[in-house]
């Protein structure tokens, strides 16, 4: 296969099942639309990344693929995407192991780039910046979030180890990453620090931000 991936982890925007942090705020089907609205900004930068690249959409719920692409195609029309893959059943480690290994060992992709959908400022350019220092020596290569974790992720080597005793969704998630990449004696690359849209303030400020634009 030789491609770069780019692996975004996709929930179908069901009212209840989607942030439920922020619903607690806005209720759940305002939630919902608000995740619909940050994925498809999310997403929509992947339309400029093609060339030597491939874009795999990993959702949930397994049962949701028809559901999936449906949206994708309604919402997101410019995005090409080259694989549909059902996440596994798991923490949020096992799901993006699975993503890594499908790529980097069952499809023998050259590297592979992982992405939430509620990250609305992440651009075509953290990608390309990403792959670049993959390219240039790096291991593996983090866009940190502000809460703590990370936008992205993007790595050549197949490693179950970044993905297992993590603390997920805490403060410190990235931290967490960062010594499991030091353990492993990981060159690491550091994009800019960007926010993830959970909370309702941070909802708020997003709104304010396009607003402005």
């Amino acid at each position: 296969m030789s491609a770069h991936v780019i692996i975004a982890f996709f929930k179908y925007p069901s009212p209840g099942k989607v942030k439920t942090r922020l619903a607690a705020s806005l209720g759940e089907v305002a939630a919902a639309a608000a995740y619909e609205e940050l994925a498809a900004w999310s997403l929509q930068n992947l339309a400029g990344v093609r060339e030597g690249v491939k874009c795999w959409i990993a959702y949930t719920p397994a049962e949701a693929r028809v559901a999936v692409a449906e949206w994708l195609r309604g919402n997101v029309p410019a995005l090409q995407w080259d694989r549909l893959l059902p996440q596994v059943e798991g923490d949020l480690g096992d799901r993006l192991w699975d993503a890594v290994e499908t790529a980097l060992v069952k499809e023998g992709a050259a590297s592979v780039t992982l992405i939430g959908t509620d990250c609305p400022r992440l651009r075509a350019d953290h990608f390309m910046q990403a792959q670049r220092w993959l390219e240039e020596g790096a291991d593996v290569v983090f866009g940190p979030a502000k809460d703590g974790g990370y936008y992205l992720q993007a790595l050549k080597s197949a490693a179950r180890e970044m993905f297992t005793d993590i603390p997920w969704s805490q403060p410190e998630t990235l931290q967490a990453c960062l010594d499991k990449a030091r353990k492993l004696g990981w060159k690491v690359a550091m994009l800019e620090e960007l926010e993830d849209v959970d909370t309702l303030r941070e909802w708020e400020s997003w709104q304010k931000e396009l607003s402005e634009t």
